[in-house]
Order: C-alpha cells, then structure tokens, then sequence
C-alpha cells in the first residue's frame, strides 16, 4: 500500500462532439477518496487440521476476496495469503505454524482483477486473531493438591478458566492471592503460567488449559520458600534441573516426598507437568526447564 499522504490524482478534461472555442476549467473545491465496498468482518478459528486455521466472512454475491495476516496487530507487515483472488466466504490458512499467534484482515473487490479501474475495491476489515493451539490435560485429585501449566490459557480470567470444574471446585491459590468463589473472594489475578497453585476439590476432576505454550522456560527463585510451576511438557529430573543452583528441598505440596540432598533424602526424583512443589532455596537462583525430546 501506498505510505498516506503522496497521492496523486489526475482528471482528463474531454469537449464532445464541437471544436474548443475557448479554454475550459474545473476547480475542485474540495476532494475526498471513500471506498465504495465494505469488507466483511474476518473471524479466526481452528482448521480442519492440527496445524490450520480456519477464516470465515460474511458472503456477498459477486464479490471477490484476498486474505492478509501477519504476526503482529499492524498491517503494514501483513502478507498475502492467496496470490488470486477468491470468491465464498471462507479460506484455510495452510502454512501457519504452531504456537504463533497470528493477526488476519479482508478486502473485498467487486472484480475478478480486484482492481478499481474496472470496479472497487474496499478498504481492509477490522482484524482478528488466531493461533494454532495446544492443549494441557491436567489430572487434579480429591481435596489439596498443587498444579500448574506450561499453557497460557486463551481467557486467563479464574471465573472462565475454572468454570470447567465449577462443581467441584473449593478453592485456589497462590502465594499472593485466591479464588474463593463460594465466598465470592478473587484476589488472585489472572492465571500466570510461571506461578505455581495449590487448589482443593470436592472431588477428583481435570482441567484442559488451550493455547499457547510458554516460550521462556527460565524461572527465577527467591531464597526462602517457593511455590514452583512446572513449566514443561514432558518429566523433569531434579538433580538436572537445579545443578549448579542454591537448592535446599523440594516437596510435594500435599505429599511427603521429598528430595533433601542434605539429609540423605531422594524419595521424589522428578517434577512432573501439570504438578506445582514447594522449593526452598537458600539464595536467590535462575533455572531453565530444558526441552522436551519428544513434547507430549
């Protein structure tokens, strides 16, 4: 697209059917572009396939269609996503990639060349978003337990993301506030996926987190007691991931196994996703959760 404001407009004045008996002149006055087509509204959502994300508009007869996305809310970066234009009310985004969020927009035209020198064209539409997701199935057992996720959710608000266990649902916490819906007490912020919880159910149950996995592994620890996430998808041996670092313990949040090197103690060798532990640390530290050989 043309960069705003170095527009250049041309009009050829014509006499028809007599010799110019005199010079003629138009003054404009005043000069406006407007697009005569409005774009319908564009909305994102899962393909048919794990990798693709299914566009879909509002279909107008006769009207002809091109597809931009990009990886941020700015369409001066976006792409073409189909070199001709369509006609239908739908596209299957084929080449996105997974765990990238992505932006979509619209423009319609009233012509197979989706030019304006022998129709119209519209502006862009409002954009929409989409991703190719990934899903979390985390087990959550009767009474206290600690959990966490390598997921951030798509609505991150505890009122949406725990409707799912509603029923059994008692509370949830954190080290710095709570869910206690019963009381009707949220002090505890939108879900954090470098955050660990610990969380009570009437029952067992299990919660699906969907969306976009956590790309910075690297979490840092405080010396004193913290409630650590397990930010990864696949187990992770303790002694490897807190080699070289300023550990004292770690134990199940609701259990009694434990990993006490100084006292002898190996009970609890791996941190497993979707599990939270308490970790004392004697010094403040960084860890990095490695890679997964094979993501589950």
């Amino acid at each position: 697209l043309p960069t705003p404001g170095k527009e250049n407009m041309r009009i050829n004045l014509w006499l028809m059917n007599k010799p110019p008996t005199k010079q003629d002149e138009i003054i404009l006055s005043d000069y406006r572009f407007q697009y005569h087509l409005k774009p319908p509204q564009i909305t994102a959502s899962d393909g048919t396939h794990e990798n693709h994300v299914l566009l879909e508009w509002a279909n107008n007869a006769g009207y002809y269609y091109k597809i931009y996305r990009a990886t941020t809310n700015n369409f001066s970066s976006a792409q073409t996503l189909n070199a001709a234009w369509i006609q239908g009310n739908s596209f299957e985004d084929t080449t996105a990639e997974s765990g990238k969020l992505y932006f979509y927009w619209l423009r319609c035209a009233d012509n197979a060349a989706g030019s304006n020198v022998s129709g119209y064209i519209s502006d862009i539409s409002q954009p929409d978003s989409g991703f190719i997701s990934k899903n979390q199935v985390v087990g959550l057992t009767a009474n206290w337990s600690g959990f966490s996720s390598f997921i951030n959710p798509v609505n991150a608000n505890p009122e949406a993301l725990f409707q799912q266990i509603q029923s059994e649902l008692i509370i949830v916490q954190n080290q710095t506030g709570c869910y206690y819906p019963a009381n009707g007490i949220n002090t505890l912020g939108n879900w954090n996926p470098d955050q660990g919880y610990i969380i009570k159910l009437s029952q067992a149950s299990q919660m699906t987190f969907s969306g976009l996995p956590v790309g910075d592994k690297t979490l840092l620890l405080e010396a004193g007691w913290n409630l650590m996430p397990v930010i990864s998808n696949c187990a992770v041996a303790i002694n490897q991931l807190f080699e070289a670092s300023n550990l004292v313990m770690v134990k199940e949040v609701a259990g009694c196994h434990l990993w006490w090197p100084e006292e002898g103690i190996y009970t609890l060798n791996q941190l497993q996703p979707g599990s939270a532990y308490f970790v004392l640390m004697n010094a403040q530290s960084e860890i990095v959760f490695p890679e997964c050989d094979e993501p589950k």
